[in-house]
């Protein structure tokens, strides 16, 4: 898992790593109760074309 997780956190990895990277600040915002955060990163995602 952990080379899995530092293949992820590579720059070269792109889009990948940006998707990774959101999906993370999304987590946290989801566990602080930050409703308003998640819905703006889900608005943001949903309107994101992933590779």
């Amino acid at each position: 898992m952990e080379k899995f997780e530092r293949v992820l956190a590579r720059e070269s990895m792109g889009e990948v790593k940006a998707v990774v990277d959101r999906s993370k600040e999304m987590l946290a915002a989801t566990l602080s109760g930050d409703e308003e955060k998640v819905a703006a990163i889900l608005e943001e995602v949903h309107d994101r074309e992933i590779p």
